[in-house]
């Protein structure tokens, strides 16, 4: 089965060395598991996905609160980080038990109404029906081609 894995720039040599080995299912609005995340769509546009664009200041003031963004930092000009930048295709067995359909598994792991808000966030039930989890690392030599979507804009 060939499935696409969406990550930023930043995140690429890590990803290179490590293989794919994080990402979270927010079980609720307070809890996470590790599992990584594809899809069969190997277009990012309509997977919620940040892609680079600049943060609100009342979000930017709203992480300075929170304490995870310096009091110094400036009120404007930060932006969200790029993960539709990058695309990493795999090939990995359809029978593969560690690899989850995101609906079935979603459906029985999570409360309904979460479940449904997940989905709308990423794009509705129609990507949602794309989407794949894996709950073990993909190596790097499992990755069929990394291609890089979104080179970093010129500073």
């Amino acid at each position: 089965m060939i499935l696409y894995h969406f990550t930023s720039l930043e995140m690429l040599e890590r990803i290179k060395a490590e293989g794919l080995t994080k990402g979270e299912i927010p079980l609720t609005a307070y809890r996470t598991i590790n599992a990584v995340w594809f899809t069969t769509d190997s277009d990012s546009s309509g997977h919620g996905l940040s892609d680079n664009e600049p943060l609100s200041r009342e979000d930017i003031q709203k992480l300075k609160a929170a304490g995870l963004l310096s009091a110094s930092a400036p009120d404007e000009g930060i932006r969200h980080i790029d993960k539709r930048a990058v695309r990493i295709k795999v090939v990995i067995p359809s029978t593969d038990r560690d690899l989850k359909r995101w609906v079935t598994w979603g459906r029985k792991h999570l409360e309904r109404d979460w479940f449904d808000t997940l989905s709308e966030v990423g794009g509705g039930n129609q990507k949602a029906r794309t989407w794949y989890v894996c709950f073990r690392t993909i190596q790097p030599a499992e990755f069929a081609a990394i291609d890089i979507l979104r080179p970093h804009p010129a500073t």
